[in-house]
């Protein structure tokens, strides 16, 4: 079966792209358009928890939206 998949590299599929320093300035509890998706986001062990959401009232690079589809992933240490 194994034999069957053609060899191929990652980036051919998929695009990495890394964290943006948004700047705190522009940090607010108040509900905006964009809320910004931090490593507090992600809960100890594994999942992504919604509770104490962070939103950003200042310019944010159109590439650093994410869409339907996106995969985001931690790369901050979760353990306990």
């Amino acid at each position: 079966m194994s034999s069957d998949w053609p060899d191929a590299r990652l980036e051919d599929f998929i695009t990495v792209k890394h964290g943006f320093a948004f700047k705190g300035e522009h940090f607010t509890d108040q509900s905006t358009v964009h809320q910004l998706v931090t490593p507090g986001n992600f809960a100890i062990g594994g999942g992504f928890q919604l509770g104490k959401p962070k939103f950003h009232s200042g310019p944010v690079p159109p590439d650093y939206v994410l869409n339907r589809g996106d995969v985001v992933v931690t790369m901050t240490d979760l353990r306990e």
